[in-house]
């Protein structure tokens, strides 16, 4: 069995693909539980039920309070005002309006029993928009974590000899970024294939970021094909069978992209 992780250029590529899954996961997961809470906090608002209470206004008063929503917090000087409830008992009140000696109806709140001067707005369309949003981009970074994780899998464990086999020659090359890092798109033709998958005279778009594939390239590729379709490849590159700089690179077939766009 022959591995690529030999090659300094491979084994490069399968920390940065460390990097990159642990990242994904990370702020995936963080997103996808901040999703869940806010969706926790808009459906608890809805739920809530508020029962009028009369109450006397004896005293007024400013405290620094935490306003504001789950998602933006803020301290705040409130106006806060004691009242006194028909059994004699005493409590607070959040008002700007309520004032002095003045009897007034107020709501409790039947989660925590706490009073206040009007019944709060629900989440609305933008709370709801916003968990939307959070747990979207918490499920796009996991999918897209657990992916990296795989491709690291697939270089890690693949048999070089076993693999099928591309040789390619390189017709183009331009700088493009990676993601989000400095890198090369190489396009190349197909000039033999031992996989259905990808046909000689085909052209293939093989991306890498520039760190982790050689200073120079090859006119003409060594490709062992690690796992891929007719649309995408994850390729072993290098000039020779026994090339032991060899470099990962992702390669894509723009017409089989356009056929499925069709």
């Amino acid at each position: 069995m022959s591995s690529a992780t030999r090659s300094p250029l491979v084994t490069a590529y399968l920390r940065a693909k460390a990097r990159v899954a642990v990242l994904l996961l990370v702020v995936g997961s963080i997103l996808a539980v901040a999703g869940a809470v806010m969706a926790y906090d808009n459906v608890d608002s809805m739920l809530a039920s508020y029962e009028p209470v009369q109450v006397t206004v004896t005293e007024e008063h400013t405290e620094l309070q935490s306003r504001g929503s789950r998602r933006a917090r803020h301290m705040e000087d409130v106006r806060v005002v004691s009242v006194t409830l028909p059994d004699g008992s005493t409590d607070s009140v959040m008002s700007d309006d309520l004032a002095v000696g003045e009897t007034a109806t107020v709501l409790r709140d039947s989660r925590d029993d706490r009073l206040v001067a009007v019944e709060p707005d629900g989440p609305g369309f933008g709370g709801w928009a916003a968990v939307v949003l959070m747990l979207g981009l918490g499920v796009i970074a996991i999918v897209n974590g657990v992916w990296a994780v795989r491709k690291r899998s697939r270089v890690k464990n693949a048999d070089l000899d076993s693999a099928p086999v591309l040789t390619l020659q390189v017709t183009a090359m331009a700088a493009e970024k990676v993601e989000g890092k400095p890198g090369q798109k190489l396009t190349v033709t197909v000039l033999s294939s031992t996989t259905k998958d990808v046909k000689p005279g085909q052209t293939l778009e093989i991306k890498a970021r520039a760190a982790l594939m050689p200073g120079q390239v090859a006119a003409q590729l060594d490709a062992r094909v690690l796992s891929g379709n007719e649309v995408s490849s994850l390729l072993a590159l290098g000039t020779g069978a026994s090339d032991p700089q060899r470099w990962i690179g992702e390669a894509t077939n723009p017409s089989a992209l356009e056929s499925l766009a069709a």
